[in-house]
């Protein structure tokens, strides 16, 4: 029994250091174990939705929900308790749903917090725990315009963003050369827009919380305002970015004053 259970973590532990997916073959071989036996342990994690299969290669990699369960004992420890009152008070402002995506592993973001400030029947769904798409959401785009090339390199090459389109969870196809603009645009303006582009008549925008690292700051998170596109249309797009970086640069201030700069979560 302990020797199986080993073997389960030493898995967790080889999927959590690599970047793309890994076929039972190379588990098996790096671990020094028969594939029989990797492959069994795999797919019984695959039953719990704890690792994914690349449909095109077919090899394992860790789903997010380890990183839910993280964020579960996370909710729990004073982080929380410092943000949220941002949170709930930037969605008192603007009427609207404001929430925390940040980085839980590399490429990836997670809606962590949220607070809901609207009182209308018309109202978006918090998504506590649902990933925030690099390539497709307002508060993906804010965070990675602030990544460097190599990072933004290899979300792309995951996400497969070539160079003509993608047919991914959006609706509307993602144009490479669109997303560039979009990304040069958060740099300029401090912001990032999306209207329509996840769902029909949906409007957000997010701006990088950043952290000191060197040689140009980094973001580690990204704090987004998002609704329907009746209240949130393009002449008041600009005033909610404004209010979005500043809520960003007082949820700096909790990673400096909870974490050491540059780490994904304040410890």
């Amino acid at each position: 029994m302990k020797q199986s259970l080993d073997r389960v973590f030493d898995i967790i532990e080889l999927l959590a250091d690599r970047n793309s997916a890994i076929a039972v073959t190379d588990v098996a071989q790096e671990l020094g174990m028969p594939a029989s036996g990797a492959h069994r342990i795999l797919a019984l994690m695959h039953a719990r939705a704890l690792v994914e299969q690349d449909p095109a290669t077919r090899g394992y990699r860790l789903s997010l929900k380890f990183a839910s369960l993280g964020l579960r004992l996370l909710s729990g420890s004073s982080f929380h308790a410092v943000v949220q009152p941002v949170l709930d008070r930037y969605a008192n402002a603007t009427g609207e749903l404001i929430r925390l995506a940040v980085e839980v592993e590399d490429g990836k973001l997670a809606w962590i917090a949220n607070a809901q400030g609207s009182r209308a029947q018309l109202r978006v769904d918090p998504m506590a725990g649902h990933q925030a798409v690099p390539h497709l959401t307002a508060a993906g785009k804010a965070w990675l315009a602030h990544q460097t090339d190599d990072v933004m390199t290899r979300v792309l090459a995951q996400r497969r963003v070539q160079p003509s389109t993608e047919s991914g969870s959006s609706r509307k196809p993602v144009r490479l050369a669109r997303l560039q603009r979009d990304l040069a645009a958060c740099r300029a303006e401090g912001y990032a827009v999306t209207m329509d582009d996840i769902e029909p008549g949906l409007s957000a925008v997010a701006a990088p919380v950043l952290v000191t690292m060197v040689p140009a700051p980094r973001a580690v998170a990204a704090v987004s305002i998002a609704g329907p596109s009746l209240r949130m249309p393009l002449e008041r797009l600009p005033g909610l970015g404004g209010q979005m970086i500043a809520a960003a640069k007082e949820l700096a201030g909790v990673w400096e004053l909870l974490g050491t700069p540059g780490s994904r979560f304040p410890r």
